[in-house]
């Protein structure tokens, strides 16, 4: 499936990422799921995900001296959504005259995303992979179960999405405003602090960024047991 999605000037001032209404991504998408058997006690799937997904657009922003300029975002991924997904699952039912015991693997791994339609580097949040577990216990007159399970065996960090960004309190944008040099005098120089440039020329570029990154993260390591009872 495939569409376009096209900038149609400046649709919320207030968020310049905001698209027309009834703009479309540019998507394609392709799945494919693989489940071999080898027996009707054990049961393999690895059903996986690419996902080529890109905005088609001019997104206006406001620049030094108030003066709206485009920038593209053509080729840009779509927010929260990862190129590239995989997950696999293996599970083996043991039968037993009072019932029967099934053990299941499950593995997870996400690429990397964006949380936002502009790809900087600061709404990145990394790729990340998964092991779960869990043991079910079924009694043969099916008025029971029991669930020992295991996620995130190895307790490492996974991201729902994309990372969020903002200046932190203290750090100006990227120039601040003093004295040319000459007429039309545009060179951006270092700082050593906050308001201070090293020479009295404009405008001054800030060192630091000062930019806060947050994530939304996947629980950690978690594990019980569950018991089920059918009257």
């Amino acid at each position: 499936d495939a569409h376009v999605t096209k900038g149609d000037g400046v649709v919320d001032p207030a968020d310049p990422a905001a698209l027309a209404n009834g703009a479309k991504p540019d998507l394609t998408f392709a799945q494919c799921t693989a489940n071999p058997t080898a027996c009707p006690a054990d049961v393999f799937t690895a059903p996986g995900a690419y996902v080529q997904n890109a905005a088609g657009a001019y997104v206006p922003y406001t620049g030094p001296g108030g003066v709206q300029r485009g920038q593209s975002i053509v080729g840009s991924q779509l927010p929260n959504a990862p190129k590239n997904k995989i997950a696999i699952n293996t599970n083996y039912t043991y039968e037993m005259e009072n019932g029967s015991l099934i053990g299941s693997v499950s593995y997870i791994w996400r690429d990397k995303q964006y949380g936002s339609l502009f790809n900087r580097d600061y709404y990145i949040a990394p790729s990340y992979d998964q092991w779960d577990a869990r043991v079910t216990y079924k009694a043969q007159n099916n008025h029971y179960t029991i669930i020992a399970f295991i996620k995130n065996i190895g307790n490492t960090l996974g991201y729902e999405g994309g990372s969020t960004a903002s200046r932190r309190a203290g750090f100006l944008p990227g120039y601040v405003t003093g004295a040319n040099t000459g007429a039309g005098a545009l060179t951006p120089i270092p700082v050593t602090a906050q308001g201070t440039s090293v020479a009295n020329i404009a405008p001054v570029h800030i060192q630091e960024s000062g930019i806060a990154v947050g994530y939304l993260l996947t629980p950690p390591r978690t594990y019980g047991i569950e018991l089920q009872y059918r009257f």
